[in-house]
């Protein structure tokens, strides 16, 4: 998790707690549940987890409704799109980039070719030389 989001989601649950506890009809239902669980001899912590368990199921079912809408559905798709843009246009780079070093190197090795026969040229005149000073040494 990113730094600071263990903080926002404490944040959000503490919040969504007393959001619950104090609402006037669902705060008012989950204190009588506690005022049962503490008469019973328990601590009142089942009241307010089975509280969470059914905000939990409620937070989904918003969720699930929420990304099903048209206007999310749409924006989805629309970034499923753009996705599929580049992509494409990704592939088009490579294979351009590709094309382009394949020439690059067909230049290099021709260049390369022609550096190598000056160079055999370059060796034979200097043998030559070598050996007409070495003759005249003699």
């Amino acid at each position: 998790m990113r730094k600071g989001s263990c903080g926002w989601i404490f944040g959000l649950l503490f919040g969504t707690l007393l959001g619950v506890l104090f609402a006037p009809k669902k705060g008012e239902q989950l204190r009588d549940n506690i005022r049962k669980e503490r008469a019973k001899g328990g601590s009142g912590i089942s009241a307010i987890k089975n509280a969470y368990l059914n905000m939990g199921d409620d937070i989904a079912d918003t969720a699930k409704d929420v990304y099903t809408s048209d206007d999310v559905q749409e924006v989805v798709g629309k970034a499923k799109n753009k996705a599929k843009e580049a992509k494409e246009k990704a592939k088009e780079l490579a294979d351009y980039i590709a094309e382009e070093s394949d020439g690059a190197v067909k230049e290099i090795k021709k260049h390369a070719k022609k550096v190598q026969k000056k160079a055999e040229k370059a060796a034979k005149k200097v043998h030559k030389t070598v050996k007409k000073i070495s003759k005249k040494k003699k």
